[in-house]
């Protein structure tokens, strides 16, 4: 499936703002820079060591998951787009 961009923008505001509100509170110290994948329709996450294996898990328990990965404490893990070079 092709997403467009507002599609994709719409899924990681969603990702973040469920990570702001709910889920940031419940990790500790001893997560941080842990990776996160988030159901940005349930709110729903797994927390792990790779992205790899937060998305499968998240993905077995829920098949439709419209999936944000991202570290918690940290910067996003994946950027989407590209800043073109300035000369």
């Amino acid at each position: 499936m092709v997403r467009s961009q507002s599609e994709i923008k719409a899924t990681v505001e969603r990702g973040e703002a469920i990570y702001d509100a709910v889920i940031k509170d419940q990790l500790n110290d001893d997560q941080m820079g842990l990776f996160l994948a988030i159901d940005t329709k349930t709110g729903e996450y797994e927390v792990g060591d790779s992205s790899m294996e937060v998305t499968d898990a998240l993905h077995a328990r829920l098949t439709d998951a419209d999936v944000y990965v991202m570290r918690h404490g940290r910067m996003p893990t994946l950027t989407i787009g590209f800043s073109p070079l300035s000369e």
